[in-house]
């Protein structure tokens, strides 16, 4: 056998050695150096430094998207507009000047309350300020009464005289109705007529709500309100109230609590009472939460103040 022949069958006997090997040992010496700086930094405590700077950082940006600065409302105009929506919030009920507000004895969110007696709230209040109030022809009135008080027979021989002399008849345009309840509630109402007292309803043809006085002597609830505070942010406005109920059962003012239980406070029965800053931190407070719309404040919320 030759020299070349031998280093021929030499090399077919033992395999060439792979380079895997060496790039394995490598790799692993790198990783160590890594792991031995790694462990270097966090015992000099330079990863923990830079940790808290990140952590630090995170939670300045979080609290600038979440945090908004409140101020307090001077403007007069807004006042007038947020005194005027929570007047109304308090007519939130079905006998307006009996019941206490569903809004507050409930601690309610706007989407929560009854559509038709959000309605009920806004005819009291036009028709008590007589905003939005227009006439009525008779056979307005005749139609009237046959969908308020139901009896056919009887409207078909109203007269004038009748309709005259007719106890609580109101008529308010529905352009008024319509404007002051999407500034309050954000939208057109799409209930037409209200089961409360008094009755009220919703005449299509000459487009005008109608009100006829037909209640009894129901004893019931009064409620006042004073509005102690007012502030904002850049989406909401708040108003801080106090609320006071009249029992008539005793003629004295009580504070209402959200489990429905009447607290007597202090306050004469025989004197005429006034919620005022004088009083109020004897009630129940409440945070009422308007959201900003164009000019309107819309109702959001109510939330009791513990």
């Amino acid at each position: 056998m030759d020299e070349n022949s031998s280093m021929d069958f030499y090399e077919k006997q033992v395999p060439k050695q792979k380079k895997g090997g060496s790039t394995f040992i490598i790799i692993l010496l790198l990783l160590i150096i890594i792991g031995m700086g790694g462990y270097i930094a966090y015992d000099k405590g330079y990863l923990d430094n830079i940790i808290k700077k990140e952590t630090k950082t995170e939670q300045k940006e979080e609290s600038k998207d979440t945090t908004t600065e409140l101020k307090e409302i001077t403007d007069q105009n807004v006042i007038k507009t947020l005194d005027r929506n929570v007047e109304i919030l308090n007519l939130v009920s079905k006998v307006t000047w009996l019941d206490k507000s569903e809004a507050f004895a409930k601690n309610q969110k706007n989407a929560d309350l009854k559509e038709d007696l959000k309605l009920n709230s806004v005819l009291s209040y036009l028709e008590d300020k007589e905003e939005g109030k227009t006439t009525l022809t008779l056979e307005e009135y005749r139609r009237a009464y046959k969908m308020l008080v139901s009896n056919t027979a009887e409207a078909d021989k109203l007269t004038q005289e009748d309709m005259e002399n007719e106890d609580g008849l109101l008529a308010t345009q529905e352009s008024a109705v319509n404007n002051l309840f999407k500034s309050v509630y954000g939208y057109e109402p799409t209930v037409k007529s209200v089961e409360t007292c008094p009755a009220r309803g919703y005449d299509s043809v000459s487009k005008k709500y109608i009100s006829i006085f037909r209640c009894g002597g129901t004893c019931g609830e009064q409620t006042l309100t004073y509005n102690y505070k007012y502030e904002e942010d850049e989406k909401n406005a708040y108003v801080y109230t106090a609320l006071a109920v009249e029992s008539c059962s005793d003629g004295i003012y009580k504070d209402y609590e959200t489990k429905g239980l009447f607290e007597k406070t202090d306050v004469e029965s025989d004197k005429e009472f006034k919620l005022d800053k004088s009083n109020y931190e004897q009630f129940s407070k409440y945070k009422i939460t308007f959201t900003k719309s164009g000019t309107d404040y819309v109702f959001d919320s109510i939330e009791l103040l513990k």
